[in-house]
């Protein structure tokens, strides 16, 4: 039986805020500490242009699961280290991290 990753799961509003926070917060704050592996930064780098796109909704919609996963983390672990002001963001990492945990529990 084929299960999706569970990148998949979250939801295309999820996935809009998530990408927004990982970029939004590795913009402001970099990664002094190393946290984020190679992957992660080239997912930020390509999911750049989805923060301020006029088509982002749409977008975020179509990325794969893996890059999901990806900024699923990324933005949890930012958001770890650094918090954000935005409730949105912070309710859709809430909502993510039971993923990321799945993941990490899996590698």
């Amino acid at each position: 039986m084929n299960t999706p990753p569970p990148g998949a799961a979250i939801s295309a509003g999820d996935r809009r805020l998530l990408i927004t926070a990982a970029v939004v917060l590795y913009d402001r704050h970099g990664d002094a500490n190393d946290v984020l592996c190679s992957a992660q930064t080239d997912v930020i780098e390509k999911l750049r242009p989805l923060v301020h796109g006029p088509r982002g909704e749409e977008c975020a919609a179509a990325i794969s699961p893996r890059d999901v996963l990806s900024v699923a983390t990324t933005a949890v672990e930012l958001t770890d280290r650094h918090g954000s002001d935005d409730e949105d963001w912070r309710a859709a990492v809430e909502r993510a991290r039971v993923y990321v945990e799945v993941d990490d529990a899996e590698s």
